[in-house]
């Protein structure tokens, strides 16, 4: 079973599982019995394989921390353009 923390929070280790899930699957493995080893539902992984299909799992950490970044840096923005606009 994939560790899941919410909200996106995956633990460590998670990339790898899923480059292996997807390699599973990439292998010729049913995609239902690829989701029920993994204890995932078939909308995660599909959501995952149009994610990170292709990518090794240091590529996926990566892609995350750059999303991560863009999130904090649009909200910082968001903040900084509520507090102009307030004067």
């Amino acid at each position: 079973m994939i560790p899941y923390r919410g909200e996106g929070e995956f633990h460590e280790g998670i990339d790898a599982q899923i480059a292996f899930v997807l390699k599973q699957a990439e292998d010729g493995t049913p995609i239902g019995e690829v989701c029920r080893k993994a204890g995932i539902s078939g909308p995660m992984f599909y959501n995952w394989r149009k994610k990170y299909a292709g990518l090794m799992p240091s590529e996926m950490k990566r892609l995350r921390k750059i999303q991560e970044k863009i999130l904090k840096m649009l909200h910082d923005a968001a903040i900084i353009g509520i507090i102009f606009n307030k004067e």
